[in-house]
């Protein structure tokens, strides 16, 4: 047993917030209203452990690819920035945490867990739905998918997990003590370059 203090790194969109269906929504209206329809059971297999960009520039990239062509930055900057301003729209709003999350997390904070919420959302709607959610002063801090710094051409969920790792460094957290849980298999492929004790999960619940 060490006496360093222990962590548990939990990505904030699918385990903390309910932000799959939104999130998905957001991007294939944006989508459609860009000239690029797509499936929604495609896009929501693909937003967890992604940034709206991220997802936005995969389906793009997969629709060009079938018609043998380029991707359209134009379409793609045009798609995102849509995507964002509808999301937005939708946390102003406030998006409901996960069946027992806030829960959860204060029952490890009272117990003396560290509790890291990385996210995939922007850092702008994810403060928002702290707030609203009572939640923002009991985390130690939140990585967001659009936090600096960023490493060019790492996806969003690697550089978070690097500064995460860096981050818990700083406040002496040692990782090897350290529990990730995340919702994806890109989250989980980033978490274990860092973290031994990594585990896929749905529910926090569970």
């Amino acid at each position: 047993m060490t006496d360093t203090p222990r962590a548990l790194i939990v990505a904030f969109d699918g385990l903390v917030a309910d932000t799959h269906a939104a999130r998905t929504l957001a991007i294939v209206d944006a989508l459609a209203a860009e000239g690029t329809p797509t499936d929604t059971g495609y896009v929501a297999s693909l937003v967890l452990g992604r940034s709206l960009d991220e997802t936005v520039e995969t389906v793009l990239h997969a629709d060009a690819a079938t018609r043998n062509t380029a991707i359209n930055h134009t379409t793609r900057d045009l798609t995102v920035l849509r995507a964002r301003r509808t999301y937005s729209a939708m946390t102003v709003h406030g998006l409901p945490l996960q069946p027992g999350a806030s829960a959860w997390i204060e029952a490890h904070t009272e117990h003396g867990t560290r509790v890291v919420l990385r996210a995939d959302s922007a850092r702008h709607d994810v403060e928002l739905l702290l707030r609203l959610s009572g939640l923002g002063d009991v985390v130690a801090f939140t990585r967001c998918a659009d936090d600096l710094p960023h490493t060019r051409g790492e996806s969003s969920v690697r550089s978070a997990w690097r500064a995460i790792a860096a981050r818990c460094a700083t406040l002496r957290l040692d990782l090897s003590a350290c529990r990730a849980l995340e919702a994806s298999g890109d989250g989980i492929a980033a978490a274990r370059a860092y973290v031994a004790d990594v585990r896929l999960t749905l529910s926090l619940a569970e």
